[in-house]
């Protein structure tokens, strides 16, 4: 062996100890100051279960339920302690026992009652993530409050809750036969904010993007490296704690004035497909802790929690708010109704440091007016729902 490929191959082999090093020390470092979480290594919750066939795809376990005291002791050993502490404050004023189940999962994976396989009333499916999926006291999870107004604005309507944490319109779309199946007669879809999470926002030829090829590449590279070292879950908390920097004069917000998040066009397979089978199809906007005209409080930055690539509440406001637009064309287009929860909770959310949980998701008092304004807007008065 030449002096060059032996000096070559001891390179390689330091190389790889240090790698490993950082790998060991890393996750030695973290675990002195974050307990270990076991559910953060298994990255689900054990009422879900990982599609062998479709990678980067899960669903629901059938059959799985949850009394308050499962519950507790679950998100006890995760770590959980934001979830944990309003669990315990919201059993309380809802005055739920230690053996009261919160909520189950039907034998298709759905979360709720059985699907009534007579399908004597007709059916209304809410598709989306988990503000869909819901309070994990389920009978404040807006389907199940949208599911009471109607029974007593009717006809009467079964609503089988398509909401599963997580999910984006790639989850939704390899569902579609499932979904489709149930012959619903209405659909409504509130999903987006995973997708907004996770984007690249090096935009393409046409956009201007946020970031260079080579910064987006890096900066992926660097959330591989900490999510190799120490988990989804862990990354994930590391991500909420960091620092948010209001700032409504960052560049990035002009870039993004005219941007069109590409998973609208996700959104519109879904939406095509329902109408084409023969269901009536709402959209729904998407409704958040930031907004691009109000000035986040104190409160409100201590919850919020941002995608990786900004710590700017504006940015995430913006992108949402790009969103909600191309929700809005593309109800147009598509000739379905319309929802929008953005519009109706600029008002209706207020305030919204104290409605919302996090950036994204509601407490059960903001869930119930949620779906009282669903039910509404699907019959107004007792009309049927407009749009196809």
């Amino acid at each position: 062996m030449s002096d060059n490929r032996r000096r070559g191959t001891v390179l390689i082999a330091v190389g790889l100890l240090c790698l490993a090093g950082v790998l060991v020390g890393g996750r030695v470092l973290f675990t002195k100051y974050f307990p270990p979480m076991e559910q953060f290594k298994k990255g689900f919750d054990p009422y879900m279960v990982v599609d062998p066939n479709r990678p980067g795809h899960y669903g629901l376990v059938p059959g799985f339920s949850f009394t308050l005291q499962g519950l507790i002791q679950d998100r006890t050993e995760q770590g959980r302690d934001l979830s944990l502490a309003h669990i315990r404050e919201a059993a309380t004023q809802l005055g739920y026992g230690p053996n009261d189940i919160v909520f189950s999962i039907d034998a298709d994976g759905f979360k709720g009652p059985e699907i009534d396989r007579t399908h004597q009333h007709p059916r209304l499916l809410m598709l989306g993530d988990s503000c869909t999926f819901g309070s994990v006291f389920d009978r404040y999870s807006y389907p199940r409050v949208v599911e009471q107004e109607l029974k007593h604005r009717g006809p009467e309507y079964e609503v089988v809750n398509g909401g599963v944490e997580g999910y984006s319109p790639f989850n939704v779309l390899a569902e579609m036969p499932k979904y489709l199946g149930l012959k619903p007669d209405l659909v409504t879809i509130y999903i987006g904010w995973n997708a907004l999470y996770r984007q690249s926002l090096e935009l393409g030829t046409d956009q201007k993007g946020l970031e260079s090829p080579i910064k987006g590449l890096f900066r992926r590279a660097n959330e591989g490296f900490h999510i190799l070292v120490f988990g989804k879950r862990r990354y994930a908390l590391w991500q909420f704690y960091k620092t948010r920097v209001p700032d409504r004069q960052a560049p990035e917000l002009k870039i993004l004035e005219n941007y069109r998040p590409p998973v609208l066009d996700e959104v519109e397979k879904i939406a095509t497909q329902f109408k084409t089978s023969g269901a009536k199809v709402a959209l729904m906007t998407l409704p958040g802790i930031y907004l691009m005209d109000e000035e986040p409080t104190a409160t409100a930055l201590m919850k919020g929690h941002l995608p990786p690539y900004t710590n700017n509440p504006y940015v995430l406001a913006k992108v949402t708010e790009r969103y909600n637009i191309g929700i809005r064309e593309l109800a147009k287009k598509l000739d379905v109704q319309l929802i929008d929860l953005d519009l109706w909770g600029r008002t209706a959310l207020a305030p919204r440091d104290a409605t919302f949980f996090d950036s994204v998701h509601l407490y059960e008092e903001g869930q119930v007016k949620l779906g009282k304004f669903v039910a509404e807007q699907l019959f107004p008065s007792g009309a049927s729902p407009g749009g196809n």
